[in-house]
Formats: C-alpha cells, sequence, structure tokens
C-alpha cells in the first residue's frame, strides 16, 4: 500500500514543523490544519511490518487517516488502523527493526520560511493527492516537483493565506514567495500532470516557473522580475488567469500544443507572448512599453490568435501581433499602439481578419502570397479607460464585452474576460445580460 490518492497536505512555512504528519485522509478527525501535531512520543518501536507500538501511548481511533512522520525512517506513513492506545497499524512496511524512535502525528509541515515543508510534501505526495501552502515564504534553492506520476490523476499545489480554497475569482489569496541569494528558478518542474494556484512570484535569477516536462496547468498565477522569463512553460501545458510583469527576457512562453487564456502581461524586454506551435492564444491583454519586445511572437506553426487586446504605446519599433510560420489565425484581436500592427510573413499559408488595428504605423507588413486577409478589419480608437493605470476596458467605439483590469488583475468575484477582443460581439448568457461594462460574478452560466 502507500499514502492514500485522497490525501490533502497541510504546509504552514512559517508556523509548522519539517516532523509533523503533514497530511489527512479520511476515517477519522483531521489534525493536520494546526501547527503542532496532535500526538508526539519518543518511545515508538517498529519491526519491518505496518504494526507500530509505543510504550507511552496516546493512540486513538480519531487518528486513523492522519499522516505520521517517523524519524529513523525519517518517513511519512498514514494511519490505517487504530489497534489500542498502545498500538496502531499504518499503510505499508515500516523500513527497519528498533525502539526509541520520535513519532509525530498530525500537524502541518513547515516552520522554516524557506520553502523547505512544500519540498517535503512535493516529495512524498502521491497521485490524487492536494497540498495547501498557507503563509509567504523566500527560497534559497528552486522547489523541485520531480515526482512521476503512475496513473492519471494529477497533484494539485494550492496556496492561501485565509481559508482553504480553490476559488481563482480573487486576487485576495496569493502565497507570495521570493528568493534570498542565486536561485535560478523558484518552481522547477521536471514531470506531468501538476497543477499550481495561487502564487505569486517574484525575483527568479532566470525563471520564476521553469516548467521542462509539460502536460501541466497554470491558474491565477503572478510572476514578476524574473532575470529571465516569468513563466517558461513546455509542451502541452495550460494555463488560465496568468500575470506577468517585468520580466528580463519573454512574460510567456508556450511550449508545442499550449494554450494561454485570459491572462495579462505587462512589460517583458523579450516578447509578452511567444507561441511555439499548435498553440491557442486566446483572451490575453498585453501591453508592452519603452524597450520592450513584441506583443505575441509566433515561432511555430498552427497558432490561434484570438480576442487578444495587444497594446504597444511606448514600443515603437516593435510588432504588435508576428507571425513568421505557417497556419497562424489571428482574428478578433484589439492591436493598437506599435510600429507594425501585424508582420504577416508566414512561410505557408495563414490568416487574419476582423481586428481593430488602432495607431499603428504600418498596419500589416511584409505580406507573403500564402497569408488570407479575411476583411472585416476596423481601425478605431479604443477608448480605453486608463491606459497608464493598465485598465484597458474599451469604449463604446468597439463592441467588446467585459472590461479588463489589469491593476486589479483578476479582480473581486468578477469574470471580467467577455470577448475582449475587436469585433465580436459577445450574446446573452444564460440568465444573464450582458451590456456595457457588466461584470459577471456569482454562478452565472455564460453560454
Amino acid at each position: 500500500m502507500a499514502i492514500g490518492a485522497t490525501a490533502v497536505w497541510e504546509v504552514r512555512e512559517s508556523s509548522g514543523s519539517n516532523t509533523n504528519g503533514g497530511f489527512y485522509t479520511s476515517g477519522g478527525t483531521d489534525y493536520s490544519q494546526q501547527d503542532s501535531a496532535q500526538l508526539s512520543v519518543s518511545d515508538a518501536v517498529t519491526n519491518t511490518t505496518t504494526t507500530i507500538t509505543s510504550a507511552t501511548g496516546g493512540f486513538t481511533a480519531a487518528m486513523v487517516g492522519n499522516g505520521l512522520y517517523l524519524s529513523g525512517d525519517a518517513e511519512w506513513y498514514e494511519i490505517a488502523t487504530y489497534v489500542s492506545g498502545n498500538e496502531i497499524t499504518v499503510d505499508r512496511a515500516t523500513n527497519d527493526t528498533g525502539g526509541g524512535k520520535t513519532l509525530n502525528v498530525g500537524g502541518a509541515l513547515g516552520g522554516s520560511s524557506d520553502g523547505s515543508g512544500l519540498q517535503i510534501a512535493a516529495d512524498q505526495m502521491v497521485d490524487g493527492n492536494i497540498i495547501y501552502v498557507k503563509d509567504n515564504f523566500q527560497v534559497t534553492a528552486a522547489i523541485d516537483f520531480d515526482k512521476a506520476e503512475v496513473g492519471n490523476a494529477g497533484r494539485r499545489i494550492v496556496g492561501y493565506s485565509g481559508t482553504r480554497s480553490q476559488d481563482i475569482t480573487s486576487n485576495t489569496d496569493f502565497v507570495t514567495v521570493t528568493k534570498t541569494g542565486a536561485v535560478d528558478d523558484i518552481f522547477y518542474i521536471s514531470q506531468n500532470r501538476y497543477y499550481f494556484s495561487n502564487f505569486a512570484f517574484d525575483g527568479a535569477d532566470r525563471h520564476n516557473i521553469n516548467d521542462v516536462a509539460g502536460l501541466n496547468t497554470w491558474v491565477n498565477l503572478k510572476s514578476e522580475n524574473a532575470g529571465s522569463m516569468n513563466f517558461n512553460l513546455h509542451t502541452s501545458s495550460r494555463a488560465f488567469y496568468l500575470y506577468s510583469n517585468n520580466s528580463g527576457d519573454d512574460g510567456i512562453d508556450l511550449g508545442n500544443d499550449s494554450h494561454l487564456y485570459y491572462s495579462f502581461i505587462k512589460d517583458a524586454n523579450g516578447d509578452a507572448i511567444t507561441a511555439n506551435g499548435d498553440c491557442s492564444v486566446v483572451g490575453n491583454v498585453v501591453k508592452q512599453g519603452t524597450g520592450n519586445g513584441n506583443g505575441i511572437n509566433v515561432t511555430g506553426g498552427a497558432v490561434f490568435i484570438f480576442g487578444n487586446t495587444v497594446d504597444g504605446t511606448n514600443t515603437s519599433s516593435k510588432t504588435g501581433i508576428d507571425f513568421t510560420q505557417h497556419s497562424t489565425i489571428a482574428v478578433n484581436n484589439i492591436i493598437s499602439n506599435w510600429n507594425i500592427g501585424i508582420d504577416a510573413d508566414a512561410d505557408e499559408l495563414s490568416w487574419y481578419g476582423y481586428n481593430n488595428i488602432y495607431n499603428c504605423t504600418t498596419d500589416v507588413q511584409s505580406q507573403t502570397p500564402g497569408v488570407i486577409d479575411l476583411g472585416g478589419n476596423i481601425d478605431v480608437d479604443p477608448q480605453y479607460t486608463n491606459l497608464a493605470g493598465d485598465d484597458l476596458s474599451v469604449g463604446t467605439n468597439v463592441k467588446a464585452k467585459g472590461p479588463f483590469d489589469g491593476s486589479a488583475f483578476l479582480g473581486s468575484a468578477s469574470i471580467p474576460y467577455i470577448d475582449i477582443g475587436a469585433v465580436q460581439r459577445a450574446e446573452s448568457a444564460t440568465n444573464v445580460t450582458i451590456s456595457g461594462n457588466t461584470t459577471i460574478s456569482g454562478n452565472a452560466t455564460i453560454g
């Protein structure tokens, strides 16, 4: 056996202990959501079976399903059955025979404020587990997520500062992760099927998030001031509601077959978004400043670019959307204030149309014979509410619906991403009428 797939880990970087039990599955009372262990003894006896005894005792039936740390083994186990106050069984055979071992039941991991509690949970978790991380922390080395999946259940790592939740409708419940000393990457991911949400990263020497494996999911994350890329996402990534600011190179780099939705990218010293092929880039806002790179740069074929707002007010020599590869489709975007709106020198068949290309020195450049203008492009002032303040909500000149306020990121209890681009009009949602700058909140269903 092994730790159960339903285990939920608790990491409290500022107040837990890295020798606490750390998790709970079911069958008893959850003792993981507290700073200290529920039971600690120093005379535990093991015999390479699933049985653990203690003369001091104190075991109860309520402890079933809780995590247990055992010194000597330096291992975490799940309490499987309660036998008596002096005896329990665990999920698998212990590593050796001996007595005088410290045993701690329950309590959150952490306590050093350096990410070490999260690293332990990441090393110990199994498919299907969730890690909740509470409290900001500062790493001295990358947190490695390198545990190979066994099935397809995935693993979730969720930050929270108030109450446990996987809610992504607000920007108020992030765990901030910074670094001290030389740290190339803050999170380094070398295996598949991880899900990350509700973290804010700042200041890695290279990438705040470096995913070299792919097939991972990124939701409701902030990333700022990385020496290179804020988000380096590998093949088959799925990313929603990301915020990228002031990256040394690209803001978000998407590997092949990756998809980026409803994100805000600003002030990337490379390109705001690089799409490396077979990608979709939908509903995002880009705001580039002086000395920054292009808006959306397509470096591989078959990229779908739809419903984005791409502004380059202070980037007079750069391009809003640059697609040099085949099968690129760019429709229903606002492309404003660039030297070149669309650089359409794709090497094979590609398409663009129904975009609002506003105040660009050249609307479309280098259109090769294989690039088809679908028509429908317009050139009108999008009437941004407060461009300098990162509020790219549009005025009535364009028919896009749904305000976007980058300064507030997601905003409180609103989903501000309905049809952000230029021309396509949002229709009525079920039981909801969308008009003007209406925000959508609660449990509204769009469709």
